[in-house]
């Protein structure tokens, strides 16, 4: 089982494609989606929306989600291998400690985007990761993650060279 992830595409369709084509040509199980997707980038993944799992950022519009062949929710979940949890949102509405708070802790791993910084950390037994933006970066590396049963790795698309890891995570 592998899934990549990303967050914060801003209508780039380069990067869309490039997270299209590379879904279908390694054959990953899924693509999580965190948010800030755009309306034609939207239109583009529609080809992929079985393997899509999303949720809303604050500037995918009301249109933008009824355009979506796939769900786009404030709160997403996925079952990674059948066996661990992971939590979905966008980073604007929830933060980790706010997700704790309201809705308890029954989950193994925290997704959101929003801040366009990656971040790789460990809190409270929990992973939590960002894969800051593929598009438009706060930091140094348009970046997205891949994962799969043993590693995560931050890469940077321009380059294709990863910046970090986090080795058996499980």
């Amino acid at each position: 089982m592998k899934a990549i992830i990303a967050s914060d595409i801003h209508d780039d369709l380069k990067a869309a494609s490039f997270l299209i084509n590379k879904v279908k040509k390694e054959k990953f199980d899924n693509l999580l989606l965190l948010g800030d997707i755009g309306y034609e980038a939207t239109l583009k993944f529609n080809e992929i929306a079985s393997k899509i799992v999303a949720c809303k950022g604050n500037n995918d519009t009301l249109n933008i989600v009824s355009l979506a062949k796939f769900q786009m929710n404030e709160i997403s979940y996925y079952v990674f291998d059948k066996s661990k949890l992971f939590v979905l949102t966008h980073g604007d509405r929830f933060s980790f400690d706010d997700y704790m708070y309201y809705y308890g802790d029954k989950f193994d791993v925290f997704l959101s985007g929003h801040t366009h910084i990656a971040k790789m950390e460990v809190i409270r037994n929990k992973l939590v990761l960002n894969p800051g933006s593929i598009s438009i970066p706060r930091d140094e590396y348009h970046s997205y993650m891949i994962i799969d049963k043993k590693e995560v790795k931050l890469i940077d698309y321009k380059t294709d060279k990863v910046i970090n890891s986090i080795v058996d995570w499980r």
